[in-house]
C-alpha cells in the first residue's frame, strides 16, 4: 500500500470525502487541484445516483418513493443548445416536472425518449419551460417509461441562469 501524501491526510480532503462519499461513490485524488469523484451506478432504484461535472451537466436518478431522474445544466452560454441523455433502469409514468434555477431566468427543455433497441430514434414527450422565474412546475402528465428507456434532455434559450435543473416525477 502506498504511503499517503499531505493531500490525503489533510482535513480538507477528509471533509470532502465525508461530504460526497456514500455507497458506491469514491473520492480518489493525489493532488488537491484535481480531485476525481466517481460514482458506481446501481440499477437498484432505492439508491439515488448522480454523475457529472461542474462545467456542464449532471444526470440523476433513483429515490425510494417514486423516482426523480433529471439534469442540471450549468455554465452554459445563452446561444447554446445542450443535450444530455440518461438510461432509466426502471419503468413508470412521468407525472410531472420541476425546473429550479439559481436566479430568475428563462430556459426551454425538450424531453424525449427512446427504447435501448431503437436508441437515437427519439420520440418527443414534452417541452418544459421556465420564463423569467427561478422555478416552474407542471403536474398531471402521463408519459410511460419502460425499464431501459433512454431519456434525452435538450435545453435551449438560456437567459440569465448560471445553473438550472429539471427533475421529473416518475411513479
Amino acid at each position: 500500500m502506498a504511503a499517503m501524501g499531505w493531500w490525503e491526510k489533510s482535513r480538507i480532503h477528509q471533509a470532502l470525502k465525508r461530504l460526497i462519499a456514500g455507497p458506491g461513490i469514491e473520492v480518489d485524488s493525489t493532488t488537491p487541484s484535481a480531485p476525481v469523484v466517481s460514482a458506481k451506478i446501481s440499477t437498484d432504484p432505492s439508491n439515488a445516483l448522480s454523475f457529472g461535472t461542474d462545467d456542464g451537466l449532471f444526470a440523476t436518478g433513483g429515490g425510494s418513493s417514486g423516482h426523480s431522474p433529471g439534469c442540471v445544466f450549468s455554465n452554459v452560454l445563452a446561444a447554446t443548445t445542450v443535450t444530455s441523455e440518461i438510461q432509466i433502469p426502471y419503468g413508470g409514468t412521468i407525472e410531472g416536472w420541476t425546473i429550479v434555477g439559481d436566479v430568475a431566468g428563462s430556459v426551454s427543455i425538450a424531453v424525449s425518449r427512446a427504447t435501448y433497441a431503437n436508441y437515437d430514434t427519439m420520440t418527443s414527450l414534452f417541452t418544459a419551460t421556465c420564463t423569467t422565474s427561478k422555478k416552474a412546475q407542471a403536474t398531471g402528465l402521463s408519459h410511460t417509461l419502460t425499464a431501459g428507456d433512454i431519456l434525452r434532455f435538450t435545453a435551449s434559450g438560456f437567459s440569465l441562469f448560471n445553473r438550472v435543473s429539471i427533475t421529473l416525477e416518475v411513479n
